[in-house]
């Protein structure tokens, strides 16, 4: 799955089941939240809420994570701890001294830049047809669940 946007919007794209589009919303709308894949926001909204002062964020800086782009500078955000609810999800971004961003971990997973930052096409094409079917529901990722430790495991019953 991916989104696209093009001059008539967002449109989410299956190609692995399906080759079709299906339009999320118009150019100056917003992507209803069922279908947010929520990996943009990085690149799309948070540097400017980054730069404002005004926004209830505790930031810090962070060692890179272990693989991480040793030119970048990391660091945590985090709810300041008097703001009910954050502008952005608790978590760690390392960014060059350009503002690109090469490294992101946060509620919907971890994004890496691996590669050189190349400039937009001159056109976007969306790689399917566009359906008026419903468009498929993002959820993040499953989350590994934590081995239990021994000590959370069942004592063996012993019968006198």
């Amino acid at each position: 799955m991916t989104i696209v946007w093009t001059k008539l919007g967002f449109f989410q794209c299956e190609l692995v089941k399906r080759d079709e589009c299906f339009q999320l919303a118009g150019p100056d709308q917003q992507i209803p939240e069922a279908n947010d894949p929520l990996v943009q926001h990085p690149f799309t909204d948070w540097l400017d809420t980054l730069l404002d002062r005004r926004n209830p964020l505790s930031i810090a800086f962070t060692d890179p994570p272990k693989g991480g782009d040793d030119e970048s500078q990391c660091y945590s955000l985090e709810r300041n701890s008097v703001s009910v609810e954050a502008p952005i999800p608790p978590s760690h971004i390392c960014l060059r001294n350009d503002g690109t961003i090469t490294w992101v971990t946060s509620s919907f997973g971890s994004l890496k830049l691996i590669g050189d930052v190349m400039p937009p096409p001159e056109q976007t094409i969306l790689p399917g047809d566009v359906s008026d079917g419903a468009p498929l529901k993002t959820s993040p990722p499953p989350t590994k669940s934590p081995s239990p430790s021994p000590s959370d495991s069942p004592s063996p019953s012993v019968e006198p």
